[in-house]
This record gives C-alpha cells, sequence and structure tokens, in this order.
C-alpha cells in the first residue's frame, strides 16, 4: 500500500470511529453536510447500512484537507 493510501485508509478509519460514537441527531447532522437523506422516495426511514455506504462515498471524495476539517468537527461532537 502506498503512503498516500495508508493516511488515506488511517483517515477513513478514524472518521469512522468517531462517527460511531455520535448521537442520533448528531449523526443525522453529519449526513445533512453531505445532503444524504435519511428517508428514501417512499417516505421510509433508510437502512443504517446504507446511509453508512453512502456517507463513505462522499467522504472519500473529499480532498484530504477536506477530510481532516470533517474529521475535527465529529471528534468534538462525539466528546459531546
Amino acid at each position: 500500500m502506498k503512503q498516500n493510501e495508508s493516511k488515506e485508509a488511517s483517515r477513513l478509519i478514524e472518521f469512522l470511529e468517531y462517527s460511531c460514537k455520535l448521537e442520533p441527531q448528531e449523526f443525522a447532522g453529519v449526513l445533512r453536510i453531505f445532503d444524504i437523506s435519511l428517508v428514501d422516495k417512499d417516505k421510509k426511514i433508510r437502512e443504517f447500512e446504507e446511509l453508512l455506504s453512502e456517507l463513505i462515498d462522499c467522504y472519500c471524495r473529499l480532498g484530504a484537507k477536506q477530510q481532516k476539517q470533517l474529521i475535527k468537527v465529529v471528534k468534538q461532537a462525539s466528546k459531546g
């Protein structure tokens, strides 16, 4: 694994670790940052796995600087 890929993987793991510690309303706020809807077209709440997968996709499209900034925000929120 290249050094850049290793750093990216480490940041993703860190982001997920802090995201998992969030309260539901805080997690919903992170989804909102990425414009990820909690409900599907039939107005039913989407499965957590589906939301998390979309969140990871959106996170990975960010640049390194944006990822680091988001980690700081999620880290602060997870400390409550």
